[in-house]
């Protein structure tokens, strides 16, 4: 090992040998709070320890990680937290290096904050929901998880608000009472409310749930989730959001900083955004990878629509066979998808490129489960691409794109294009 220095986190590398970040830090007081250590982002494969002890080894590339700290692993002296990033090799390993394209620089690192978070030991561990609009009333079941260790006293209760924007437009209140046989407490919700407006490109309203843990009116926690309430889908070869067909007007877009590395600056992203909206664009396709929340969050604020690629920009018959692959890509789209339920603006994923394998054909158990984890139950569309017109398979995807090699041959594209749009 050579020890390189100090740097600032984030903190990205183009090597192809592993590096070790360490951080030495301190807590003023351990005895009233569980820890939870967030990353981010990272990318490659990672092992994260804290005072020598494993907590996770993986890799869940440009998604962010929670890690929950283990009772009495830290300590009011020096705790240790070393991070080992082994480079990602998945730009090398899974594109073909014929594209005709310039594809990003993808470094590897921590390319995302990290911080500890400290909660009381009577905490909000998870708000779960999904929604429906039937008519001019709105729907929003789910569950939350309260968790309230032995001990914990028995006058607590969750108060429940519904914003849009900053407005409160539905609040009540559930007691959450301990069980003695259990420390988490799965709680009910169903809100109905009138005065929902869903998202949409023309009003980008934004929804939350936030709950609120206390006893005796002292607020012990609160947690908030950010709600995707509008309603997406393909209707007669027409794009139908909220009822309406939307004209769209898409454009391919790849970050990169003004030093090419895929550090997040937030003016750079805010700039390119608002630039691709005055010019009318209301769809943009993010290729090859995930973008940081900040990117959907801004998405969603402008009103900008956002088809995702997942980094899988080669489906290949091994991902769909092989237990141990299958099971890897499924985990990684669970995990996406549930970052992707927070945000509007994400309308697809997108996921493989069909060249060169016809077998994927054969195996319609394993994509009819894939495409049930990609569309969240129709919370989304899914879609993949090709270049080549005979490698769609016709139930796999909602819609699919078309890659063109032949970029100087107008008359051809135009035919291929013309022979898409008579498929079913």
């Amino acid at each position: 090992q050579k020890k390189v220095g100090q740097v600032n986190i984030p903190a990205v590398y183009n090597e192809t040998h592993p590096f070790i970040f360490r951080k030495i830090f301190r807590l003023p007081d351990i005895s009233n709070f569980n820890y939870f250590l967030h990353f981010g982002q990272l990318n490659g494969y990672a092992r994260i320890a804290v005072n020598n002890k494993m907590l996770y080894q993986g890799s869940q590339n440009f998604l962010p990680i929670e890690i929950s700290i283990p009772p009495g692993l830290l300590n009011q002296e020096d705790n240790l937290l070393e991070v080992q990033i082994i480079p990602w090799r998945g730009q090398e390993e899974q594109l073909p290096h014929w594209i005709p394209i310039n594809l990003p620089r993808i470094y590897s690192g921590i390319n995302g904050p990290v911080y500890l978070e400290a909660v009381p030991h009577q905490f909000i561990t998870q708000i779960s929901s999904r929604w429906e609009i039937i008519g001019s009333e709105a729907g929003i079941p789910g569950e939350i998880l309260v968790h309230t260790p032995s001990g914990s006293p028995k006058n607590l209760e969750l108060e429940i608000q519904l914003l849009q924007n900053t407005a409160v437009i539905w609040q009540g209140i559930i007691p959450a009472r301990p069980d003695s046989l259990a420390e988490t407490q799965i709680l009910p919700f169903d809100i109905k409310t009138t005065e929902i407006t869903p998202w949409s490109c023309d009003q980008p309203v934004q929804h939350f749930l936030q709950v609120t843990l206390r006893q005796d009116q002292v607020i012990l926690d609160q947690l908030s989730k950010k709600l995707a309430i509008r309603d997406v889908s393909i209707q007669d070869k027409r794009f139908v959001l909220n009822g309406s067909v939307v004209n769209l007007k898409g454009i391919n877009y790849l970050y990169q900083d003004l030093q090419g590395s895929g550090l997040i600056d937030r003016e750079l992203i805010l700039n390119d955004l608002q630039t691709l909206k005055s010019k009318g664009f209301n769809l943009i396709r993010l290729g090859y990878y995930p973008q940081s929340p900040l990117f959907y969050q801004l998405s969603d604020s402008l009103g900008i629509l956002c088809l995702q690629d997942l980094p899988y920009p080669l489906l290949r018959e091994q991902m769909l066979t092989d237990t141990l692959a299958y099971r890897q890509l499924l985990d990684y789209v669970r995990v996406y998808v549930k970052l992707a339920e927070q945000h509007p603006s994400i309308i697809g994923i997108g996921l493989g490129n069909l060249y060169h394998d016809p077998g994927l054909k054969q195996y319609s158990k394993q994509q009819r489960k894939l495409r049930t984890l990609l569309s969240a139950n129709d919370h989304f569309l899914s879609y993949t691409s090709s270049f080549d017109l005979t490698a769609f398979p016709n139930d796999f995807a909602d819609f699919y794109y078309l890659e063109i090699l032949e970029r100087n041959k107008p008359d051809i594209i135009m035919k291929d294009l013309e022979k898409l749009s008579q498929m079913d």
